[in-house]
């Protein structure tokens, strides 16, 4: 486990981290605060280098989501 096992105020993300599959479902149906996208960037990292698997749900078209590129 790294030691970003909890987020910047202290909120444990460690449970969420060892639970063999994770998921998150209507992601974008809010605007995410700093806090948020740290906090998930930081619970999906430590969850690949464990090999686990995580599924984020949305009801976001992909035109609208973060980092989306038309190609």
């Amino acid at each position: 486990m790294h030691a970003a096992s909890s987020s910047a105020d202290g909120f444990a993300i460690e449970p969420f981290v060892k639970v063999p599959l994770l998921m998150i479902d209507d992601i974008g149906a809010e605007k995410p605060t700093a806090f948020t996208m740290q906090t998930l960037e930081t619970l999906y990292t430590e969850r690949l280098d464990a090999g686990r698997r995580t599924i984020f749900t949305s009801n976001l078209p992909i035109s609208e989501r973060p980092g989306y590129t038309r190609t």
